[in-house]
């Protein structure tokens, strides 16, 4: 039961850091944070509103994500622990869970794309070029899931 136990809380860990990572979440892992502002050069006032107004946005959403995300990973744990554990009960959950994560997501990631059609070209071009930074990461992290789940088998 721990085996399971276990390969199903590294399976929802790693959906979930690959999601979020995906979606701009965790602090270092954001790509829409306050430094962002200082790469892309001739913001107008009505633009840094706009930035700050997502930043802050995004930032709620992380601190719910994380707190909805450790909530079901401690019923998880909880309900595995159980003889009579409901399985399609905690699928059904984890499903209803990462469904509201993701349709929150989507909303941020649709008004980023607002955001940035709101920029000239050299100012996307500057956007593009970050966003290629947070790709070699989000590269590095997808390498290290598939070493964490092959040794897991």
């Amino acid at each position: 039961m721990k085996r399971r136990s276990l390969m199903i809380s590294a399976a929802l860990c790693a959906v979930l850091a690959g999601t979020a990572y995906a979606q701009g979440l965790g602090a270092r892992l954001g790509g829409w944070h306050a430094p962002q502002v200082q790469r892309i050069s001739g913001l107008s006032v009505e633009q840094q509103a706009a930035f700050e107004q997502l930043r802050q946005r995004q930032q709620a959403f992380r601190v719910a994500a994380h707190e909805e995300v450790g909530a079901l990973l401690t019923q998880a744990q909880a309900e595995l622990a159980q003889p009579d554990a409901d399985l399609r009960a905690l699928n059904a959950e984890t499903s209803r869970t990462l469904a509201a994560l993701a349709i929150e997501a989507n909303g941020l990631r649709q008004a980023r794309l607002g955001f940035y059609e709101s920029l000239d070209a050299e100012q996307q071009a500057q956007a593009r070029a970050f966003l290629q930074q947070r790709l070699s990461r989000l590269q590095r992290m997808h390498a290290l899931i598939g070493d964490f789940l092959a040794d897991a088998q």
